[in-house]
């Protein structure tokens, strides 16, 4: 809905704000079902975290797993 409510109003750009982790999966979605909007998605400067808890974890698996279906569903 938001990305058709960007184009019906000619939007182009849009800065693009999330969690790292959930960034590469909505932005793969977002290039493919809207390619004509450019997203701006700014890094965010954290020190790399070598150890994770089971919740961390999980949310990590959630997220590749999402990438795998939406690639199969044709979403990216």
């Amino acid at each position: 809905m938001v990305g058709e409510e960007l184009v019906k109003n000619n939007y182009k750009n849009i800065i693009f704000l999330t969690t790292p982790v959930h960034k590469k999966r909505a932005i793969l979605i977002w290039k493919k079902q809207f390619p004509q909007i450019n997203i701006y998605a700014p890094e965010i400067k954290e020190k790399i975290k070598w150890k994770f808890n089971s919740k961390e974890i999980l949310i990590i698996f959630y997220e590749y797993s999402a990438i795998i279906y939406n690639f199969f569903r044709g979403r990216i």
